[in-house]
């Protein structure tokens, strides 16, 4: 309990250590630097397993017998109250806790963290237009001769941070490519920024390393939908939008089930299919 509180209120690291005396006492020491002017700045927590510091309370009738390395509970206790008095002195703010204390003392007003699930609040949405090309005849096979093609034309790019889309056409379809990926980059560099300052917390430096790279991770890659997309759109520009992505970044992940793509997945960005999400 005592823990899930200080994590709570740190959201940080806790540097523990487990008596091996089969006490089961867990022991933090944490200081964190809580604003950068005027005394008192900085604060210490600290939480004493009632067997490694003597514990005037748990062993009253144990205070001359030797219990950790060599030294009594006195002189743990002792020693205890010495590193405290020293911290203050230090202009530490200290705020401690004992084993015994009861955890919803209010010298640690903190509430324990509950896990929630959040749904990414913005998105990127499109759709592509293409025209019939009959001049690109290709045989297949010596039964199968394809008599024409689609080619993008055009296409529309929108956001849920506002309602007016913009309209892109291009006879070139590796213009229209590049002009699509351009604007999607645009409009996705506006939502992450959006996000991050609404969901980043504030001491993000101090968070550990793997959940901090996770909600970095979960604040930068923007959704991108498509309707039906999976089997049409992004079969359309393929060839050039590979392309594009190649250009700016090396990790591209892509999900297919035949010749459906369920996903691309960028740091940056997750091209999905709405049509799998609805019933």
């Amino acid at each position: 309990m005592y823990l899930c509180i200080l994590s709570a209120s740190l959201h940080k690291n806790l540097s523990d250590g487990w008596n091996r005396k089969a006490k089961n006492e867990k022991f933090i020491s944490i200081t964190l630097s809580v604003g950068t002017e005027g005394r008192g700045t900085l604060k210490k927590f600290q939480y004493h397993g009632c067997y490694w510091h003597g514990c005037f309370r748990c062993f009253p009738n144990d205070r001359n017998t030797i219990m950790v390395n060599g030294k009594t509970g006195k002189d743990w206790h002792l020693a205890t109250l010495a590193r405290t008095r020293a911290l203050r002195k230090a202009d530490y703010r200290v705020i401690e806790k004992w084993g015994c204390q009861d955890a919803k003392s209010s010298e640690i007003e903190a509430e324990i963290p509950r896990s929630k699930t959040r749904i990414y609040p913005h998105a990127i949405f499109y759709d592509f237009e293409a025209y019939m090309n009959e001049n690109r005849r290709k045989e297949r096979t010596d039964t199968l001769t394809l008599t024409d093609a689609h080619v993008p034309i055009s296409v529309s790019v929108g956001y849920t941070l506002q309602r007016q889309p913009t309209h892109i056409c291009e006879r070139e379809p590796a213009d229209l490519i590049r002009k699509f990926v351009e604007e999607v980059e645009g409009r996705g560099a506006e939502i992450r920024k959006r996000v991050r300052a609404e969901f980043l917390p504030k001491d993000i430096e101090l968070v550990t390393k793997k959940p901090r790279k996770r909600i970095e991770e979960w604040c930068n890659q923007v959704p991108v939908l498509g309707f039906n997309s999976g089997k049409y759109d992004l079969n359309l520009i393929k060839r050039h939008f590979a392309e594009q992505l190649a250009d700016t970044t090396a990790k591209i992940k892509v999900a297919k089930k035949g010749n459906t793509t369920m996903f691309i997945q960028t740091p940056h960005f997750h091209f999905l299919d709405i049509v799998n999400y609805v019933g």
